[in-house]
């Protein structure tokens, strides 16, 4: 497992990842509220495919907080060989709160 955490002003976000599986995992903790878990989200999808069963290979890195959001790579590789595929990411925060994940193709 790897975890790591991001602090912006009041907002707190954890990452992490399970041993075993290419899932990422992010949690907005709130200072305000005796250091609380107020959120989580799973990033396991992208276009309606599971990382689990529906690409070969699934890895979510460079991951960073922006004074907008978390911006990531997601770098995937389809099961039918047609090579890796990299898009670009991004969750945007508002309000301690975690926005829906977006994705579009860079390469």
């Amino acid at each position: 497992s790897e975890a790591q955490s991001i602090r912006q002003g009041a907002t707190l976000v954890r990452h992490f990842n399970l041993y075993g599986e290419p899932c990422a995992y992010f949690q907005v903790i709130d200072s305000k509220k005796n250091w609380i878990i107020s959120e989580t989200k799973k990033f396991c999808h992208v276009d309606r495919k599971s990382f689990l069963t529906d690409f070969s290979d699934a890895e979510v890195k460079n991951i960073r907080l922006t004074t907008k959001g978390i911006s990531m790579i997601l770098s995937i590789t389809p099961l039918e060989n047609s090579g890796e595929q990299k898009k670009e990411c991004f969750m945007p925060i508002l309000d301690n709160s975690l926005g829906t994940i977006e994705c579009k193709s860079i390469r």
